[in-house]
């Protein structure tokens, strides 16, 4: 016995809306289980700015962050013992002397280098940190720099500059430095003569 045309039509439909909902689970279910996508270093927010830092220490660390939502770009030149992790690197690095690749992951982006010479890291990047012995180091860059430092057989512990007529300690603590530079106060290029302080204050 042959189904009415209107039963026909509701089994039709019955199925339509079954393949619909499955349909839809599918894809529901693809998203809340997808793996998050990895960062794209494409479009990022990477500032062209520029500024020169040196810094060096016989014992200690450092890590290069991110200002705010502006990945570190630039040229960073050191020579070292020990190692350097460099997360999402968009760029070359270029190992001198007695350095080699210890560790490299592509899919989460990090890198270990380890050992005693020179190391170039050129483009942009997550971050950077090294942890060693007798660093001397320059970065033609910009980002947010942390210093580490603990004390050498000499108590010192290292130095920091803009400008080599103003050195300044690393310190054993933890110390934080922004790329370019950031000055607070007065122009020290426009201090006043004691003659121009009293004639402001109406005093001839």
């Amino acid at each position: 016995m042959k189904p009415a045309p209107r039963s026909n039509f509701l089994i039709k439909t019955a199925i339509v809306a079954g393949i619909a909902l499955i349909a839809a689970g599918a894809v529901i279910y693809a998203q809340v289980n997808q793996q998050p996508a990895m960062y794209d270093l494409s479009k990022t927010n990477v500032s062209n700015e520029r500024d020169d830092v040196w810094f060096e220490t016989n014992v200690g660390s450092f890590k290069i962050l991110p200002r705010g939502q502006t990945l570190p770009s630039g040229k960073l030149t050191m020579n070292f013992t020990g190692s350097v992790l460099v997360s999402e690197m968009k760029g070359s690095i270029v190992p001198e002397g007695n350095v080699r690749r210890e560790y490299y992951n592509e899919e989460r982006g990090k890198q270990v280098w380890f050992g005693s010479g020179k190391l170039t890291i050129d483009g942009n990047f997550r971050a950077v940190q090294w942890f060693g012995r007798n660093l001397k180091a320059h970065y033609f860059g910009n980002g947010y720099i942390r210093l580490y430092g603990e004390f050498d057989k000499n108590l010192d512990t290292g130095y920091y500059w803009f400008d080599a007529k103003d050195k300044k300690f690393w310190g054993n603590f933890g110390l934080g430095v922004q790329v370019p530079e950031v000055t607070y106060g007065p122009d020290p290029n426009k201090i006043k003569t004691r003659e121009e302080f009293q004639k402001g204050k109406g005093g001839g």
